[in-house]
């Protein structure tokens, strides 16, 4: 390892020791393995159908869109009308959006879960003209309930959280979720 990094870097781990040290960082998500042969070969075959390559609407597709008011309503008892649903295409649009509507309804602290891809943050910067919090988790990259309460309690109103994770490819549990979903409702 270099000389004041951890054993196990992290992308923000590597822009902050770029930057004290003037040096310009290319940290990306970086795969260390290539991926399982079946899995290329099946992404290879997949790539190859026509209809694959079509844009998706812009909005979203109504029947996932349909599905996700579904789930919210009886898995979470929430509210929500179908007005207030938007679909994007692909995650940065998704995040622009997100923060765009926070921004328009007055919300201005942002929380991130850590590790976090740094286009996260990035756009956060962008948006609100400011650093979210950063919220640490386990060694495992499982939630630390303790922080995330803690941050919630000082005054977070926008999480930005990725499913699975991004970096690090942890996947909340359906009950992770359901123990997340209760603590943002409250």
């Amino acid at each position: 390892t270099m000389e004041g990094l951890p054993a196990n870097p992290t992308m923000r781990d590597i822009n902050e020791y770029c930057a004290k040290r003037g040096i310009p960082s290319v940290a990306q998500g970086v795969i260390e393995l290539p991926p399982p042969r079946k899995l290329r070969e099946l992404a290879a075959e997949f790539v190859q159908k026509d209809w694959l390559h079509q844009y998706r609407p812009r909005a979203g597709d109504e029947v996932y869109l349909e599905a996700l008011l579904k789930l919210l309503r009886e898995r979470y008892d929430t509210h929500v009308t179908r007005d207030a649903i938007c679909g994007s295409p692909g995650v940065g649009g998704g995040c622009v959006s997100a923060f765009a509507l926070a921004k328009a309804e007055g919300r201005s602290k942002v929380g991130i879960l850590e590790p976090f891809y740094t286009y996260h943050m990035l756009q956060i910067r962008t948006m609100f003209g400011s650093d979210p919090v950063f919220i640490k988790s386990n060694e495992d990259f499982s939630p630390n309930w303790d922080n995330i309460e803690a941050a919630l309690r000082d005054g977070i109103e926008v999480l930005v959280f990725c499913n699975p994770g991004n970096p690090t490819g942890y996947v909340l549990s359906q009950e992770e979720i359901d123990r997340l979903m209760n603590l943002l409702g409250q």
